[in-house]
């Protein structure tokens, strides 16, 4: 089965899960019914921006987001309530992105990589929250996914003509080093949507978030540290990322 149609059953599997749960509010059940909603492969997309430098670094093709919500209606005889939770693993393959640095274009190589399980919740919104909103699978759901991902910085530049403007900058480094923050990025993604805009075209988060100091090593590390952080780290960068089928 191609990529393609295995995410068209995919989602066709949740929306008939969801058109069921819809079914279900509308008569007494003995239990709580929980439907589970699979992201499977959600293709993962955006920017981040620090601030400091004021250029976005996209994420690259390829970075996708595995996981499932587990959402339970609760009953019997009420009006429909959600609680439920979110569990995922957001994947970034190593990637290039161009940057300023004192001024000169780079060459970043950047590896992003999260740190633990992403695990959130999903609870139902106020009414109005979402707007006008009717029909089945249309109720209103706030999902909060706190994730943490650990940034390294592989490559600076891509050639000796980089090396020599770093030089001339009197930081007498070498166009290869490796850099890291020494905690991971922060990211509390919070989303007011409808169920059905939840499994497509999917979630969408926007905010900011802290980079962390950075920390180089090697020879270079002791004069490059300070200028990465001092370019890098800090509050209030911008970002703008969201998932979908």
């Amino acid at each position: 089965m191609s990529l393609k149609v295995s995410r068209i059953a995919t989602l066709t599997g949740a929306l008939v899960a969801v058109a069921a749960l819809s079914v279900a509010t509308t008569s007494a059940w003995a239990a709580p019914v929980i439907v589970h909603l699979p992201f499977k492969n959600w293709v993962a997309a955006g920017t981040v921006t620090p601030k400091k430098l004021n250029e976005p670094i996209t994420l690259p093709e390829g970075s996708t987001f595995n996981g499932e919500a587990a959402i339970n209606l609760v009953g019997p005889n009420e009006e429909p309530s959600f609680t439920g939770t979110v569990k995922g693993t957001l994947f970034v393959p190593p990637f290039n992105a161009q940057m300023k640095i004192l001024g000169i274009p780079e060459t970043v190589g950047l590896k992003l990589a999260q740190a633990g399980l992403a695990e959130g919740t999903v609870t139902v919104a106020p009414k109005g929250a979402c707007g006008e909103v009717s029909g089945n699978g249309s109720y209103c759901v706030t999902l909060t996914v706190p994730t943490k991902v650990n940034m390294e910085i592989t490559t600076v530049g891509a050639g000796p003509e980089v090396q020599l403007g770093l030089l001339s900058a009197g930081l007498g480094v070498s166009t290869t080093t490796a850099c890291a923050t020494t905690e991971p990025i922060t990211f509390n993604l919070v989303r007011t949507l409808t169920v059905k805009e939840l499994l497509s075209p999917g979630p969408h988060f926007t905010g900011t978030t802290t980079f962390p100091p950075i920390q180089c090593t090697g020879l270079e590390g002791p004069v490059l540290t300070p200028v990465m952080n001092a370019l890098i780290s800090g509050p209030e960068n911008p970002y703008a990322l969201g998932i979908g089928p």
